[in-house]
């Protein structure tokens, strides 16, 4: 902008004649003042005074830069800084009216954003350090698209999108995405993640799916502790422990049980009783019990013990069931539990019958009457 104006003082004279005042002069009629001089008026140069001329003039100059000191149109026919007034204001008509400022014989971004597409990709391009801070915010209807916004740096572009949405397939990347940033799972009932320092993290949310086919995602890794699953057949819960699946489900009353449909002969080797066998539906702490009925036939079993232990996941666990009779034939009843935990779902369990290697008899444990059953307790 030009210097500020400086008024002539209110009394000075506005014309003059050879630099006397023109009240020093006749009426200009051609006569003379009564005792005045004589009437100069009609034969003199008359000029402006130089205090009045210095004022129009710096008003003209004032008045020409000003015209300039706010000018407009495309990027492409903003004028070359150097040929505009120091300070002067530029807007960018086809980038959504962002403003530009001269300083210092330089362009410089200023405030303002613009608007438009991603795809195809409307982000100005030749961008430098002086556009540092040009604000883009675009505007497709695709959802991994649509209402993203973007910093220039002064040399890349920098996202600064605060929340981002779409399928796990189509989240970005978390080196190009924005730092912070939030992306909502779609496909996934929705569970959120944020970028922190470049990888996403699980934060919250809960997924729903069936069981059967298992929905549950199989790309998890350590960044996704704290993935819930919730099964929309059966009423179960399962979390991401950071590297496999745990149950959480607090259910009530979940028993499973099953009984024998075949008699065995005992003998001195541990035989399974076909029927007494579960599979366990999930994993986690059970309370197992085990119900025999032997028959005790023959005096070579009189006073021998009949037994009973269990297999669980092919492994025989500690604690057995112990009975013997006096007489034959005799019937008998035992039962024993075992605290199992079963540390993935579809473990099978089931019951063995035998005696005493010295028994000579072919004592039984009989079917219906001899039964396993399985109690969840907890994950």
């Amino acid at each position: 902008m030009g210097n500020q104006l400086i008024v002539p003082p209110f009394r000075t004279s506005l014309l003059t004649a050879n630099g006397v005042p023109l009240s020093a002069l006749g009426d200009g009629n051609g006569d003379l003042a009564a005792g005045g001089p004589p009437d100069r008026r009609t034969t003199t140069t008359i000029e402006t005074t130089r205090d009045w001329w210095l004022y129009w003039r710096t008003l003209a100059e004032f008045a020409n830069n000003g015209l300039n000191m706010l000018t407009f149109g495309t990027a492409s026919d903003r004028p070359d800084a150097s040929t505009m007034p120091d300070g002067a204001i530029y807007v960018e008509s086809d980038r959504s009216g962002v403003i530009y400022q001269n300083q210092g014989g330089e362009w410089h971004y200023l405030a303002g954003t613009m608007y438009g597409t991603l795809s195809p990709d409307q982000r100005p391009t030749g961008l430098g350090p002086n556009d540092a801070g040009f604000d883009f915010r675009s505007t497709d209807t695709n959802p991994l698209l649509g209402a993203r916004e973007f910093i220039w740096s002064g040399s890349i572009w920098v996202e600064a999108t605060a929340v981002l949405y779409g399928t796990h397939a189509q989240r970005p990347a978390g080196s190009v995405a924005p730092a912070r940033c939030l992306y909502v799972e779609t496909d996934r009932s929705e569970v959120l993640y944020q970028n922190q320092n470049g990888t996403w993290h699980f934060v919250a949310g809960t997924m729903w799916g069936t069981l059967v086919p298992d929905q549950r995602p199989t790309d998890l890794g350590v960044n996704d502790a704290g993935f819930t699953f919730r099964a929309t057949d059966v009423q179960r819960q399962f979390i991401w422990s950071g590297t496999a699946w745990v149950e959480t489900t607090q259910t009530q009353g979940d028993a499973q049980i099953a009984y024998a449909n075949g008699s065995i002969t005992l003998t001195g080797s541990p035989t399974a009783i076909p029927g007494a066998s579960i599979t366990l539906n999930r994993a986690g702490r059970y309370l197992i019990t085990g119900n025999y009925t032997f028959v005790v036939i023959g005096t070579g079993d009189l006073n021998q013990g009949m037994r009973g232990d269990m297999v669980a996941n092919g492994v025989g666990q500690a604690g057995t069931v112990l009975a013997t009779a006096p007489a034959s034939p005799t019937y008998l009843q035992a039962s024993q539990q075992w605290m199992y935990t079963a540390v993935a779902a579809n473990q099978v369990v089931f019951l063995r019958g035998y005696k005493d290697a010295a028994g000579t008899g072919t004592s039984q444990a009989i079917s219906p009457f001899t039964s396993i059953s399985a109690v969840w307790i907890a994950p």
